[in-house]
């Protein structure tokens, strides 16, 4: 959207009925941004069309916020700050290696959302952003929810630092900016705004003094290779998900932890083999009625796969493949889902049509693939299951140099 939000304008005689009228649009319309841009042009003729665009934009980012809280009702968003932002119990996770903290410095602000974590644990958080709308929305939204002991300073953290007094500061959070150019993905985090370098480097300031509360979020995607010396890697899921990969200087935890906030799992891996060790090598007529472990993808991500199973006594499917195979049920984990094993057989799409219309599954059924080659909307689109009948889950996957079929119940 063109335009800066200017938040003192929402608040003003002109604003105020424009966002307001665009948040109950967005409720009544089921935000379809058509029909709310046409019907706040036609109720506020003196608006310019950036200004309707932008209320409609912020309307719509306050509905996607609502897990935030209900402060969010009167927040000031853009929609990419909203789909960045940290997701609340992530942030409140951030936060508690803070606690007791009398400075903590936040590097990049957002729309202020870890900030606000932050501010909850924390004496005081300076939190800089080099975006000054940004910059503008974050005291605002702070200020909505009565959080008084932050400073937003605006500028690049690479000006701001030499500014402060390192000596009285005792933690550092960064979520450094990961998108350069037109919203392109960085692929390398020395390619950050500021770079992972740079945070580093600072970081290494306030552990000198033997303060070490220091975290920095990179993208899950990323492999650092090697780890920087001192810093540990955990792994954070949330709903099934690898949300993200966070350094942590000198953290009283194993590299590589895998916290899934949503349940309050934590995975320490212990055991170390390597992969090719828990390879099964079995064959397909001998999977029946074993069962079929399909681990969290933050496990996956990590590359502690090999430890977790090695703990469980569950072998791998394929060296390369995150499926485990177990000849009894594994305890109930979060860090897995465990599904019991019908039937299986190398890949046949004539034979897979016929034993599905023979065990009545339906539509219903959920298709699940690793290492395969086709889609699973692919494959569903060629079975053509009936909408009555009863529901498994079909797995495709890869082993050795075939392909297989694994017919399951969840």
């Amino acid at each position: 959207m063109a335009g800066p939000v200017l938040h003192p304008f929402w608040s003003s005689d002109s604003g105020a009925p424009l966002l307001q009228q665009a948040s109950a649009l967005a409720e009544r319309l089921d935000s379809d941004t058509l029909r709310m841009v046409a019907s706040l042009r036609s109720s506020f003729p003196n608006q310019t069309p950036e200004t309707v665009s932008r209320a409609v934009e912020i309307a719509l980012a306050r509905q996607k916020a609502r897990v935030y809280g209900e402060w969010v009702h009167a927040g000031l968003f853009t929609r990419q700050s909203v789909e960045q932002a940290t997701y609340p119990l992530i942030a409140k996770h951030h936060a508690t290696r803070f606690a007791g903290c009398r400075i903590v410095v936040e590097i990049c602000t957002g729309a202020g959302f870890d900030t606000a974590a932050l501010a909850a644990v924390a004496k005081r958080v300076v939190s800089i952003e080099a975006d000054s709308e940004l910059a503008a929305l974050a005291r605002h939204n702070l200020a909505v929810q009565g959080i008084s002991n932050v400073d937003v300073v605006e500028g690049k953290a690479e000006d701001v630092v030499p500014t402060l007094d390192m000596a009285q500061v005792d933690g550092i959070w960064a979520d450094p900016s990961r998108r350069i150019g037109e919203g392109q993905r960085a692929e390398s985090p020395n390619d950050y705004a500021p770079p992972l370098s740079f945070i580093i480097d600072i970081a290494g300031i306030i552990d000198i003094a033997g303060k070490r509360q220091c975290g920095v979020k990179i993208a899950p995607a990323v492999t650092l290779d090697p780890v920087p010396a001192g810093w540990q890697r955990e792994w954070i899921g949330y709903g099934g998900e690898c949300r993200e990969q966070v350094l942590w200087l000198r953290a009283p935890v194993v590299d590589n932890t895998v916290s899934l906030v949503d349940c309050g799992a934590v995975f320490l891996p212990v055991v170390h083999v390597q992969r090719n060790e828990l390879v099964l090598h079995i064959s397909p007529e001998k999977l029946s009625g074993q069962w079929l472990v399909e681990p969290h993808n933050a496990v996956v991500r990590s590359g502690v796969l090999h430890s977790l199973y090695a703990e469980d006594n569950i072998g791998l499917i394929d060296q390369h493949i995150a499926y485990g195979i177990c000849p009894i049920r594994p305890s109930p984990s979060p860090l897995y889902t465990t599904f019991h094993i019908v039937e299986a057989f190398g890949w046949n799409e004539k034979k897979l049509r016929q034993r599905l219309r023979e065990l009545g599954w339906g539509s219903g059924t959920q298709i699940k693939k690793r290492g395969f080659p086709q889609t699973p909307e692919q494959v569903r689109a060629r079975l053509d299951l009936p909408r009555k009948g009863v529901s498994g889950t079909i797995v495709l996957t890869r082993v050795e140099q075939g392909h297989l079929v694994l017919l399951c119940q969840r």
